[in-house]
C-alpha cells in the first residue's frame, strides 16, 4: 500500500475510513474508524474482514442500523471480487467459512447479485453518541491491485459531523 494513503489515511481525523482489499480484508484504519465501530486490531489477522464482521461477529448488528443493506453490499462486493479472481485461495476459505457460519450469507451468495465500488450511507448506532448517519465513498487507489480507500463523511453542519468532530477532539 503506498505510504501517501496511509498519510492521507491518518490525516483524516474526523472522517472515519479504511483501506480494504478486494477480499474486503480491512488492511489499515483511522483513528475516527476505531471511534466509530472498534479498534480492529483487536481481531485476529485473519478475521479482519468486513464480511466476516458483518456476519459473525455479533456487535455488527448492534453497531449497524442498516445491517441487512451492509450484508448484502459486502456480499454483492466478495463476489464481484471471487468472480474477477476465481483462483484466489483467499477467497475461495473466506466464502467456505462464511456459509458454514451464516445461513444469511449463503442465502445472499446464493443470489448471485455482483457490485463493485460504491457509494452511499450507513447508519450507526454508537454507545456513546447514538445514532449517527455517514454518507460513504469507495476510491480505487491508484496502481494498487484493486485496494480502496472508503471514507464516510457527514455535512458540515449536521449533529453526526459535530459528534465527529468532538471525538476528534478528546483523542
Amino acid at each position: 500500500m503506498p505510504e501517501t494513503t496511509l498519510q492521507l489515511l491518518k490525516s483524516l481525523t474526523v472522517r472515519p475510513a479504511h483501506v480494504v482489499s478486494p477480499m474486503r480484508d480491512i488492511l489499515a484504519w483511522n483513528d475516527a474508524e476505531t471511534w466509530l465501530l472498534f479498534d480492529f486490531s483487536d481481531l485476529p489477522a485473519e478475521h479482519r474482514n468486513f464480511a466476516w464482521f458483518v456476519f459473525c461477529d455479533p456487535r455488527a448488528p448492534l453497531l449497524l442500523t442498516d445491517w441487512e443493506k451492509v450484508a448484502r453490499s459486502n456480499v454483492h462486493r466478495l463476489r464481484h471480487a471471487v468472480a474477477a479472481d476465481p483462483l484466489n485461495a483467499r477467497g475461495r476459505r473466506l466464502v467456505a467459512e462464511l456459509t458454514a457460519q451464516s445461513s444469511r450469507f449463503a442465502t445472499i451468495w446464493e443470489e448471485h447479485d455482483v457490485r463493485g465500488p460504491a457509494a452511499g450511507s450507513h447508519g450507526f448506532l454508537h454507545p456513546q453518541a447514538g445514532r449517527i448517519d455517514l454518507d460513504y465513498t469507495a476510491h480505487v487507489i491508484p496502481g494498487v491491485h484493486m485496494l480502496e480507500l472508503v471514507v464516510l463523511t457527514a455535512d458540515e453542519g449536521a449533529l453526526t459531523h459535530t459528534a465527529l468532530k468532538q471525538a476528534a477532539s478528546e483523542r
